[in-house]
């Protein structure tokens, strides 16, 4: 009875090291081909690399552990309990290590993909990536609404706090948005009036209002107001995104260049596309599709998952019962998918 304890420890200690070399090889193999970016951020990479390390020494001392018992090494362990337990069926064990070792063998006989637009219909293209800060923005003022009994919905306002009315924000409107017969609408985001700005020497307060959760982004959008092209980068997709976003209409009629993969749903206009990218915090499962509404002549002429650099003049418009960006196609060239596809937060952003 012993012998044979001894002789399932021997394969079990075998079956670990197996697994866990793998894991770790796997590991090594995506980081030496530069693909582990493809399933994890940038800046977890290094305790990923740390943890192929941790695996290897383990899996070393089971191996070695299995090599002693297999040679007859092991010195004869006499006290009751440390005698060695008794372990689960055989078909028990197979099943257990099996949701480790089909896996394991999946990553190694299929090749890296990055997702796309697939995942993005599952997960919901986001159109507006300044929403959790609008929100925010809107928070304060329905409690003090209710705390005061009014109606949020149609607050009383003095005629310098209200809203500009869209076709009179004093010359902000471009040529990108269509009036009447586009159906396009200027929703002004944060700028362009529909807030009290304390007086400033800087006029482009007024265009960009500060409040807490949105400094930072007022600081960027006045360094780039300015621009004669507005470039999202992939270092500051998001960012960029966001305040462009946040300020629809200080920064309607502005020239803006992105690039992105095309996304299409049923919802989506055949005039219409969407161009975006997955933003990663983490790792892929967190990986969240972002985008902007792109209208173009030609939009039936590319393909969904087809990387685009499209160039295009900046507007607004209705998405569902949502405001969201537009950009008004001038120029869309093809481009090979990058490296690393995704995009990451800038944690330089604002310093």
């Amino acid at each position: 009875m012993t012998e044979t304890l001894s002789r399932g420890s021997i394969v079990v200690r075998l079956v670990r090291a197996v697994i866990l070399a793998g894991i770790a090889f796997y590991i090594v193999h995506l980081h030496n081909a530069g693909r582990l970016t493809l399933y994890i951020a940038p800046r977890m990479t290094i305790y990923v690399k740390l943890a192929a390390v941790g695996l290897y020494l383990v899996a070393a001392v089971l191996l070695f552990e299995a090599l002693r018992a297999w040679n007859g090494s092991r010195e004869e362990e006499a006290c009751e309990h440390c005698a060695e337990p008794a372990r689960p069926s055989a078909l028990r064990q197979f099943a257990l290590y099996g949701l480790f070792l089909v896996p394991l063998a999946v990553f190694f006989l299929t090749p890296d993909t990055t997702i796309g637009s697939a995942m993005a219909s599952q997960k919901g293209m986001n159109l507006s990536s300044a929403a959790g800060i609008k929100e925010k923005n809107r928070e304060p003022a329905s409690r003090t609404a209710a705390e005061e009994g009014t109606s949020s919905e149609a607050p009383s306002v003095s005629p310098d706090s209200a809203p500009i009315p869209s076709g009179q924000d004093g010359g902000n409107r471009g040529d990108g948005e269509v009036g009447g017969d586009g159906g396009y609408a200027d929703n002004g985001g944060l700028g362009g009036g529909g807030r009290d700005v304390p007086h400033s020497s800087d006029p482009l307060d007024a265009l960009f209002p500060p409040d807490p959760f949105s400094e930072a982004y007022a600081e960027y959008g006045k360094k780039i107001y300015g621009s004669p092209l507005i470039e999202v980068t992939e270092k500051s997709y998001m960012e960029i995104l966001t305040t462009l976003d946040l300020y629809s209409g200080a920064f309607a009629g502005h020239k803006v260049r992105i690039s992105g993969f095309v996304y299409r749903d049923s919802s989506v206009p055949e005039d219409k596309f969407v161009i975006g990218r997955f933003a990663v915090q983490c790792c892929a499962a967190d990986a969240m599709p972002y985008g902007i509404l792109v209208d173009s002549p030609d939009a039936g002429l590319h393909d969904d998952n087809e990387w685009l650099t499209i160039t295009g003049t900046l507007a607004t418009t209705k998405y569902g019962d949502n405001d969201v960006l537009l950009l008004k196609a001038e120029e869309a060239v093809k481009i090979k998918a990058p490296k690393d596809p995704y995009v990451y937060g800038d944690l330089d952003f604002g310093t």
